[in-house]
C-alpha cells in the first residue's frame, strides 16, 4: 500500500492518542511529524507516540527538519560559519539517532541561504555538498533517508535541477530528494518537469497548493489542495506519473483541519482514478 501521509502541525494542539484515531478514521495510513517532536522528546516519550500510532496502524512517513529549523537562527546545512554548521549538523544527527524508535527512515532537509556576505555561490554549493555527505553517511548508519527538498525563498538552491546536482554531487546512497508541489509552483516550475528533473532522485513527495495572482505577495502558505493555484488536473497529472512515491499532504488551515484532511484525502483519491 501506498504511504499517504498527513502533517502534524495541522493538528495543533491535537494530542497524538486522539490523532492517531483521527487518521486512522479518516483513511491516512501516515503522518509526517516535526524535527521538534523528535529532538525535545526522550527515548520512552518516542516510545510511547509509536506504540499508540502503531495500535491504529498508523507509521510515520518522515521527519521534516524543514519546517523546525529557520537559517541564521538555528543554523543551516550551508551555513559559512563552520562551528554554526557542525553544531546544526550535530542536532541533525541527535534527531537521526532517535528516528529508529519510532520506525521512521526519512528525514527532510533543505539547502539554507547563501550568506549574503563573504560566501560565493559556488562556496555554498561545496558546503551545502560537504554537509550532505557527511550526513548521507551517518544516516546510512541507522538506515535513515536524508531528503532534501528546494524551499522558495531560500536562494539561490531553490530549483529542482539545483537539487538534483546537489544529490548527485554528494555521490551517497542514503542521499535523496523531496518534492513540495507549493514549492515547486513558487519558483516557476511546472509540476511534471520539475519531477522529471529530479527522476529516480526523487523519493517523496509533499502536496501543498499556493495562491499566485497578479499584485499578491507570494507567500509559501501552504494552502489546502482545493484551494489554490494549482489546479487538480495538475495534481492528477502529477500522481499519475508517480504511482509508487510515498506522499505527504502538507497543508494548514484556519478552518476545520479534520474536515480539510479529509477533502486533501478525497481529492487525491479522485485524481488517482
Amino acid at each position: 500500500m501506498r504511504s499517504t501521509a498527513i502533517n502534524r502541525w495541522l493538528f495543533t494542539g491535537v494530542s497524538i492518542e486522539r490523532l492517531a484515531g483521527i487518521l486512522s478514521d479518516i483513511g491516512f495510513n501516515s503522518v509526517e511529524l516535526t524535527a521538534w517532536e523528535v529532538l525535545n522528546k526522550s527515548h520512552e516519550d518516542l516510545e510511547s507516540i509509536w506504540a499508540c500510532l502503531h495500535a491504529h496502524e498508523i507509521e510515520v512517513s518522515a521527519i521534516n527538519a524543514v519546517v523546525s529549523f529557520v537559517p541564521y537562527i538555528h543554523g543551516s546545512i550551508t551555513d559559512k560559519i563552520s562551528w554554526r554548521r557542525k553544531e546544526f549538523l550535530r542536532v541533525l544527527e541527535n534527531i537521526i539517532e532517535k528516528m529508529h524508535i519510532i520506525d521512521c527512515h526519512r528525514l527532510i532537509v533543505s539547502p539554507g541561504r547563501q550568506a549574503e556576505n563573504y560566501q560565493t555561490r559556488d562556496e555554498a554549493w561545496r558546503t551545502t555538498v560537504e554537509s550532505l555527505r557527511h550526513l548521507g553517511k551517518y544516516g546510512s548508519r541507522y538506515n535513515v533517508e536524508i531528503l532534501v527538498e528546494a524551499m522558495p525563498f531560500r536562494g539561490p538552491f531553490k530549483y529542482s535541477r539545483d537539487i538534483r546536482g546537489l544529490v548527485e554531487e554528494a555521490g551517497q546512497p542514503y542521499v535523496y530528494a523531496s518534492m513540495d508541489t507549493g514549492h515547486v509552483a513558487l519558483a516557476g516550475e511546472d509540476l511534471k518537469v520539475a519531477a522529471e528533473t529530479l527522476g529516480k532522485h526523487l523519493h517523496y513527495l509533499h502536496l501543498s497548493n499556493v495562491k499566485i495572482e497578479l499584485g499578491r505577495p507570494l507567500l509559501d502558505e501552504h494552502r489546502p489542495l482545493y484551494d489554490g493555484t494549482i489546479s487538480i488536473e495538475e495534481f492528477a497529472g502529477l500522481l499519475s506519473m508517480l504511482k509508487d512515491a510515498p506522499l505527504a499532504i502538507n497543508v494548514v488551515t484556519l478552518n476545520d483541519p479534520i474536515i480539510c484532511a479529509k477533502r486533501c484525502l478525497q481529492l487525491i483519491g479522485s485524481s488517482r482514478r
